[in-house]
């Protein structure tokens, strides 16, 4: 990971810190919700777009997409391993 990532990183970063300082007053579910789902995600595909688009500017055209549908197929595949392994435990 390139460390110009770090700008789209540090935002992440503080609002994963901000709940674990200050208790909700809400259920378990919901005070991992906010962190891990939302933030996680904005966090994560922030990153992999940034990541993308650093190697398109840098002309690298085959390898921006070989990233990009890489990370596609493998991410897909990973979903689809773990759900396997949910439905069979």
């Amino acid at each position: 990971m390139h460390s110009d990532c770090q700008p789209l990183r540090l935002p992440g970063h503080r609002l994963h810190a901000q709940p674990a300082g200050k208790r909700a007053d809400i259920g378990i579910a919901w005070r991992y919700l906010i962190p891990v789902g939302f933030i996680g995600a904005y966090s994560t595909f922030s990153t992999y777009e940034w990541e993308t688009l650093s190697i398109l500017r840098s002309g690298a055209f085959v390898l921006a997409a070989l990233y990009a549908g890489g990370s596609l197929v493998l991410g897909l595949l990973a979903v689809w391993a773990g759900s396997m392994l949910g439905e069979a435990l």
